[in-house]
């Protein structure tokens, strides 16, 4: 994954924990539409974040059957062909 992306997907992050804390004071919530602005953000990076997780999961799972596809027992790189 390119540099960048990490970068956008790390300050995401960053900003999904900071609207979750922001989400719970009580001035905030006391904004109708502060809350929901915020709320909005919440739930799209929220997708985002969702998405993110699938693709890093479905890249190690690519990772580990290279590594069997590799392996020097037979049966595991028959397995591995299988993935």
């Amino acid at each position: 994954m390119k540099l960048s992306i990490q970068h956008k997907l790390e300050s995401l992050c960053e900003r999904y924990d900071e609207i979750a804390a922001l989400l719970s004071e009580p001035e905030v919530q006391g904004n109708q539409n502060k809350f929901r602005s915020l709320s909005q953000e919440y739930a799209q990076i929220n997708l985002w974040l969702i998405a993110t997780n699938a693709m890093k999961q479905t890249l190690a799972m690519l990772a580990s059957a290279k590594e069997m596809a590799n392996d020097s027992d037979p049966e595991l790189r028959e397995i591995a062909k299988k993935k």
